[in-house]
C-alpha cells in the first residue's frame, strides 16, 4: 500500500489535501469565534469601557482564532497607535470586517456602540447558522460514498446468494 502511495506521487497530494483542511478549520474557527467577541464586546462596551479597554478585557475570553486579534488591537492603542487605523487595517477581513469597520466608525466619529453591536451580533449568529445549515445539507451527499462502497456491494452479494440458493 505504501509501495503504491509513493508510486503514484500520493505524499504531496496527501499534503495539500491536509493544508487545505487545516486552512477549512482555522476559518471556520474564527468565523464561529466572531458571535462570541461581538457579545463580550457588547457587554464591556455596555458596562463603560471604552472599545480598546473592553477589547483588552475581553481578550482572555474570547476562543484562541480571534482573542490574539483582540489583545493586538488594544496593544497597538496602547503602544499609541490611533484605534480607528488599527481598526481600519482590517476592515478587508472577511470574518473581522464587518466589526472592525464598525469600530473604526465609532471611533472616528463618536456614534454609539451598542446599537452597531447587537445588529453585528444578530449577523454573526445567522452566519453561523447558514453555515451549520449547509454542512448539514452536504452531509448525505458525503455519507453515500462509503455507502455505496461498503454496504451496498455487501447487500447485493446476500441478494445473490439468496437467489442462487432459491434456484437450486
Amino acid at each position: 500500500r505504501r509501495v503504491l502511495f509513493r508510486s503514484l506521487g500520493a505524499r504531496p497530494f496527501l499534503r495539500v489535501l491536509g493544508a487545505r483542511r487545516r486552512r477549512r478549520c482555522r476559518a471556520e474557527a474564527r468565523a464561529a469565534a466572531v458571535p462570541v467577541v461581538v457579545d463580550l464586546l457588547a457587554v464591556a462596551v455596555g458596562a463603560g469601557a471604552t472599545p480598546p479597554r473592553a477589547l483588552a478585557a475581553i481578550a482572555p475570553w474570547v476562543p484562541p482564532p480571534l482573542g490574539a486579534w483582540c489583545a493586538e488591537l488594544a496593544g497597538a492603542v496602547q503602544r499609541g497607535r490611533p484605534f480607528a487605523e488599527t481598526c481600519a487595517r482590517w476592515s478587508e477581513d472577511p470574518e473581522l470586517g464587518p466589526l472592525a469597520r464598525g469600530l473604526a466608525a465609532s471611533a472616528s466619529s463618536g456614534a454609539p456602540l451598542g446599537p452597531l453591536l447587537d445588529r453585528l451580533a444578530v449577523e454573526a449568529r445567522a452566519a453561523t447558522r447558514r453555515r451549520a445549515e449547509a454542512r448539514a445539507r452536504a452531509l448525505p451527499v458525503r455519507l453515500l460514498f462509503p455507502l455505496a462502497v461498503t454496504v451496498l456491494p455487501a447487500r447485493s452479494e446476500e441478494h445473490t446468494s439468496e437467489l442462487q440458493s432459491h434456484s437450486d
